[in-house]
């Protein structure tokens, strides 16, 4: 099955604090995620933006989040990001 862009979205998740910078490869990580945010910007597919428990885990590493400035990240204190309604409302709302 092929991405359609009518049908995609681009959903960013926990790629903060420390640890975004100690996982295996963490450089490649914010990278190829500074690569995807830019295409899907270019392509005008939506971005939502998620963080795990952000006073306790800390922000988005700066380098994905000066990309995202003009979206708002949606906090959650779940593991999985389902688990938030505001969530679960922007994926609903961009019907797709």
């Amino acid at each position: 099955m092929m991405l359609e862009i009518q049908n995609t979205q681009l959903i960013i998740i926990d790629i903060q604090g420390k640890l975004a910078q100690i996982v295996y490869e963490a450089e490649n990580i914010i990278n190829n995620t500074r690569i995807l945010i830019n295409a899907a910007k270019i392509l005008n597919i939506p971005i939502i933006w998620v963080e795990q428990n952000p006073k306790g885990l800390g922000a988005t590493c700066p380098e994905i989040a000066e990309l995202l400035s003009e979206n708002k990240a949606i906090p959650k204190m779940t593991f999985s990001a389902y688990g938030s309604e505001e969530f679960r409302n922007a994926v609903a709302k961009n019907n797709r």
